[in-house]
């Protein structure tokens, strides 16, 4: 593996080691320009020790830094898989929509196969010129087994062992959680609307805040003009693998986001067992299906999402099964044994 040094989560360069996968690190490996240099010298270095039969690149940067790597320093046309999971949108910037989107993603068509992570991300590759016979889809997957182990989990994290705490303390209210980054197209100020709708109905509702960001401040202020501070729990961000953990205390779930592909949190809420009110937005519709395994919402309609909440919590034995039927098709259609099978035969085709 060749990653930028940054753990995606923490302890995963010792789980590569315990897992006998060498571990190869190179900054800037996110930059588009010369960095292509030094890729070139350390995937020079695999190349002479382990012989490379196929790269499987995450992301448009990193697969522009391989391409370049692999022709021009190794000099070798070494099949080249392009995992997309996330892509500019013309809504979000109309620059990088128009320069981005129609020129830059044309180059994936250099790569011999590119895994889009729902059908809206293929569609959207070959709205901005990606050939279609060279997309596939191939869903976001969890590990069922681990996500289990850990939702029973309790850890020395001062941070999660005072959050965890504080939940324990309201057992029997209704929490609703929404995990994510405190970034604006994250949608946190709806959730917050939301809530201050559901206070007066529902008193004893919490709403959970999972994530750090630069929005935090503002997502404080704005809850304390809004009077509802108190029902309101910032939990800063936690580390992954006590996600589980928090989620089992909670009873529903909220994708607020404007802008999403397929976010691994909504698999993270299905594998919980949970109801989800999510926007409808990129591929989310096709993980939450309309009153099946939870409910779908237009983006910025803080009320829509506080309707469909308080639906839930009118209804606890519909909720209970929305929940169940999430649990049932994250074990049909996103379990890793069922996702790894699907890349492997990418690998080897």
């Amino acid at each position: 593996m060749v990653s930028d040094g940054i753990e995606e989560h923490k302890g995963l360069s010792s789980e590569l080691l315990r897992e006998g996968i060498k571990h190869y690190k190179c900054r800037g490996l996110d930059r588009i320009g010369l960095s292509f240099l030094k890729v070139g010298r350390i995937i020079s270095a695999i190349y002479n020790n382990d012989y490379i039969d196929v790269a499987y690149v995450g992301g448009l940067k990193k697969f522009v830094s391989f391409y370049l790597a692999t022709r021009i320093v190794l000099r070798k046309k070494i099949p080249l898989i392009c995992h997309i999971d996330s892509i500019h949108d013309k809504s979000v910037n109309k620059i990088s929509g128009g320069i981005i989107s129609k020129v830059a993603y044309r180059i994936l068509n250099l790569a011999n196969r590119v895994v889009a992570v729902s059908e809206w991300t293929r569609t959207k590759l070959i709205e901005y010129g990606v050939r279609p016979d060279k997309i596939t889809v191939v869903y976001n997957g969890i590990d069922l087994d681990r996500f289990d182990s850990r939702s029973l989990r309790i850890c020395s994290d001062f941070d999660f062992n005072k959050i965890y705490t504080l939940i324990n303390s309201l057992k029997g209210k209704v929490i609703i959680a929404n995990v994510a980054m405190l970034y604006s197209w994250k949608g946190h100020q709806y959730f917050l609307f939301a809530a201050s709708e559901l206070l007066k109905m529902f008193k004893d509702t919490y709403f959970l805040i999972v994530g750090d960001g630069p929005e935090r401040r503002h997502l404080e202020k704005l809850s304390s003009n809004l009077g509802v501070s108190s029902n309101v729990i910032f939990a800063g961000r936690l580390q992954a693998d006590v996600i589980p953990s928090i989620l089992s205390k909670t009873n529903i779930c909220v994708l607020s986001s404007t802008v999403e592909q397929c976010p691994k949190v909504i698999l993270e809420y299905m594998v919980a067992g949970k109801p989800i009110v999510a926007t409808r937005v990129g591929g989310v519709p096709e993980l939450v299906i309309n009153g099946i395994n939870g409910y779908l919402v237009p983006p910025k309609d803080h009320k829509a999402i506080a309707e469909a909440i308080i639906h839930l919590i009118e209804n606890p034995d519909e909720a209970r099964e929305l929940g169940m039927n999430s649990r049932k098709m994250i074990e049909r259609e996103f379990d890793m044994k069922t996702i790894v099978p699907k890349i492997e035969e990418l690998l080897f085709e």
